[in-house]
């Protein structure tokens, strides 16, 4: 849409062309060397008929009508006619004629072609056409004025007036041409964001192309840059041929806590502590067991987790790591009980308490011999059941020490 002074300036400089060609057309009409009934009588001398037509015709459908105009109307009807007549054309120049004496019934004219001067003579009635002697026509207009209408004579324009319309066209083109609209870019600028211009009002000559360019400062999300309230590009250009308003808009990330509660005896990361993530981001932890420790759990809000992964910090989360001491030199009871229904060929351990350090390794044998059956429990579970009638039978294991221990041996006779 165009600017409203543009309008304006517009239907100035359109006044002013109306008015000046307006001035150029009347001082035309004035002058003898541009008068179309002028030119017309000098492409009849020259017998070029077909342009003589032309102007007379469009002369009389721009006069025709018009206020003291009717005289020279007149006068381009009966050059009209006579032309036709030259061409043998009756039937227009007979048209010609009645035309002329319709629009002016006492028209006069000097005429030399005497042919032509009869002519005229039947179609006005009477009307009395002095010749002028031989050789071409010469047309000059002798119309019986009105003797109870004065005669007015049109005054002669100047042509400086053209001269001071053309000064004034040329002087408000230049004008606006070199006195270009300015238009103004308002800007606000909201906090998270970097990149120009800043806020401000800034004033630019039409169809400057404004370049702006905006991102995110850390701990913001969501960049939004508006246009007189459209949504457009974070960085180009704005071409000023209007006011406009340039807003720019960020959002402050939420940030969300990270409660970490690492017991003695685990290894890994991360650290006790409190730890701040923005919203959106991913918080990796790992955890192992260090020597002596056992048992690892690993709870994210309470709940058991692998020792390692990552936790999405779309909230906040309490982080709990523990393990279990595990003394390298606690002392473990191991009994061992024997049960003889059958003789043992060999025994070890032999029945009796013993006891020995976490994690020590206790082999055991029994035998028995042939027709014999062997039993052994450990800890009330038979892991042996062997017997034979043709040889002897054993029972070979170990056992962890890695708590309390009971060992029991039964043997009897194999039937």
């Amino acid at each position: 849409m165009f600017a409203p002074r543009i309008l304006k300036k517009i239907a100035i400089v359109t006044v002013f062309v109306f008015a000046w060609m307006n001035l150029v057309a009347n001082y035309g009409h004035a002058q003898q060397g541009t008068d179309p009934l002028s030119q017309a009588q000098e492409l009849y001398k020259n017998e070029r008929y077909d342009a003589a037509v032309q102007l007379l015709q469009k002369f009389v459908e721009h006069n025709r009508g018009l206020a003291g105009q009717n005289g020279r109307v007149a006068s381009a009807y009966y050059l009209l006619a006579k032309i036709y007549y030259e061409l043998r054309e009756d039937k227009k120049m007979g048209e010609m004629l009645e035309s002329l004496f319709s629009l002016s019934p006492q028209y006069s004219q000097e005429e030399s072609n005497e042919g032509f001067k009869k002519v005229v003579g039947k179609y006005q009635g009477g009307l009395t056409i002095t010749a002028s002697g031989s050789g071409s026509p010469s047309i000059v207009e002798k119309q019986v004025k009105d003797p109870g209408k004065p005669t007015i004579k049109k005054k002669k324009k100047f042509p400086i007036l053209l001269v001071i319309g053309g000064i004034i066209i040329v002087g408000l083109v230049v004008y606006l041409l070199l006195n270009k609209p300015k238009y103004t870019l308002t800007v606000n600028k909201g906090g998270g964001v970097s990149g120009g211009p800043e806020s401000g009002a800034y004033e630019y000559k039409k169809g400057t192309a404004v370049t702006y360019g905006y991102s995110l400062q850390s701990g913001y999300k969501n960049l939004l840059v508006l246009l007189d309230g459209q949504s457009i590009g974070s960085s180009g250009t704005i071409t000023m041929n209007a006011n406009h308003s340039l807003t720019i808009a960020a959002e402050q990330k939420v940030s969300y806590s990270l409660n970490v509660t690492k017991g003695t005896g685990v290894a890994g990361t991360p650290e006790t502590g409190t730890y701040w993530w923005e919203e959106g981001q991913t918080a990796s932890y790992s955890y192992s067991l260090q020597t002596n420790y056992k048992n690892l759990v690993v709870k994210l809000d309470n709940v058991l987790v692998a020792n390692s992964g990552t936790i999405a910090m779309s909230g906040s989360h309490n982080l709990d790591v523990s393990a279990t001491y595990d003394d390298p030199n606690i002392m473990y009871k191991l009994v061992v009980n024997t049960t003889f229904a059958g003789a043992l060929v060999s025994s070890n351990p032999s029945a009796g308490t013993y006891y020995y350090k976490k994690g020590t390794i206790i082999n055991y044998s029994y035998t028995v011999g042939i027709n014999e059956e062997l039993h052994v429990f450990i800890d009330y579970v038979d892991i042996c059941d062997n017997a034979s009638h043709t040889s002897y039978v054993t029972c070979n294991g170990a056992i962890s020490m890695d708590k309390d221990r009971y060992l029991e041996v039964q043997t009897g006779p194999y039937y």
